[in-house]
């Protein structure tokens, strides 16, 4: 299970009644106390357009594809 708590070590956990569980670090998790940029460079807009620029862009910090359609507008 990925955990922000973990890091940077993998652990298990054995304690009933929990089943035994493999914990390990969580991508990502630098990106949890730094401010993400806003601004796509203007060069990677040219190259793919500017909806999968801002796709590309905005995958620094995990996330779900439904989560990042609808922050970056792109679905319903």
């Amino acid at each position: 299970m990925p955990s922000a708590f973990s890091w940077p070590d993998a652990i298990t956990g054995f304690e009933p009644p929990w089943q035994p569980t493999p914990v390990c670090p969580a991508r990502g998790i630098a990106g949890l106390w730094t401010e993400p940029g806003t601004r796509t460079p203007d060069a990677l807009v040219r190259l793919p357009g500017r909806d999968r620029a801002a796709v590309l862009a905005a995958l620094h910090e995990p996330t779900t594809t439904t989560a990042l359609a609808h922050r970056l507008r792109l679905a319903p």
